[in-house]
């Protein structure tokens, strides 16, 4: 009665070697991520008395001016082409925007007008960019519409004295 019980058994186990459990087909993907370049140049411009700098990024590309009437941002970031830069800074692609190219110590840049709503109302905004190649850099205005008059002076003042020094 065993050996009947056996057979089976030893019939069964040999069958089984022919199973296998399959390994699963992993699929290498082997992709270089470039690292993003750091900035060469920061911005300098001629600030204002009266403003002063509300926040900034730890990394030094961000920078937040308040004065009681304006804001003044700057920015050094990478953007895929110019129209996505225009995109990130404004929410608008550049042809509605109609930026005027600038050239500044051998540095196309572009000088543009845009205007946004705000928590109090339409702001008017304006700002300078320019680009190294690798990163953008930006600085913009935005004040509440009635008193863009009071200030076009100031931020046209500002907005020339825009450079990029090396860092």
């Amino acid at each position: 009665m065993k050996k009947r019980l056996y057979l089976p058994l030893a019939l069964i186990i040999v069958t089984l070697f022919g199973c296998s459990v399959k390994e699963p087909d992993l699929e290498c993907i082997s992709d270089h991520i470039s690292p993003i370049s750091q900035p060469a140049f920061y911005i300098t411009s001629d600030i204002r008395a009266g403003t002063f700098l509300s926040s900034s990024c730890d990394d030094g590309c961000c920078a937040l001016f308040s004065h009681e009437d304006y804001e003044i941002v700057q920015e050094v970031f990478h953007a895929e082409d110019l129209d996505a830069a225009f995109f990130h800074l404004t929410g608008q692609v550049k042809e509605n925007l109609k930026p005027v190219k600038v050239s500044s110590y051998s540095r196309e840049g572009y000088r543009y007008a845009w205007t946004a709503t705000g928590e109090d109302g339409m702001l008017i905004c304006s700002g300078a960019l320019f680009q190294d190649g690798n990163c953008f850099y930006a600085l913009s205005f935005l004040c509440q519409a009635d008193q863009e008059k009071e200030y076009r002076e100031i931020f046209s003042e500002i907005l020339s004295s825009m450079e990029l020094s090396p860092v």
